[in-house]
């Protein structure tokens, strides 16, 4: 484990990126529910850090306590968002920095289609190949 995420390190990885998902009146929406639009659209609050991977401590001891202090900040970060509806500023910010995204339709739709076709293509190419050898 430990030679596989140093040669990670020395091979291109660059950055740990920590992500903490927050919905409001704590209602995550989910995957069918997304698609398929059981729920009116929602905001979706979502607070990430970047941390250099040379930062990123190296012996699985250190990095399971590193993991767990990421852990116990998403806690507090949670805690603070579901008290006060919003996560809190980083150190030196006096305000949070907030930016809003919707997302169209339309895009999805063709996201969505161009995955089924791709898909379907795909296990055409795959059967082809399987009655060639067999």
């Amino acid at each position: 484990y430990n030679f596989l995420f140093l040669e990670s390190k020395s091979k291109g990885l660059q950055w740990v990126i920590d992500t903490t998902i927050a919905y409001p009146k704590a209602e995550p929406i989910d995957i069918q529910t997304w698609i398929l639009g059981y729920r009116r659209p929602t905001i979706t609050h979502v607070h990430y850090r970047i941390f250099p991977i040379k930062d990123v401590p190296n012996d699985p001891e250190a990095l399971t306590v590193w993991l767990y202090q990421r852990f116990i900040e998403k806690e507090g970060l949670l805690s603070h968002f579901y008290k006060t509806g919003t996560f809190p500023p980083l150190q030196g910010q006096t305000e949070v920095v907030s930016r809003e995204m919707t997302l169209s339709n339309l895009w999805l739709v063709l996201v969505q289609l161009f995955a089924f076709l791709s898909g379907g293509m795909w296990y055409c190419i795959l059967q082809y190949f399987y009655e060639c050898l067999f």
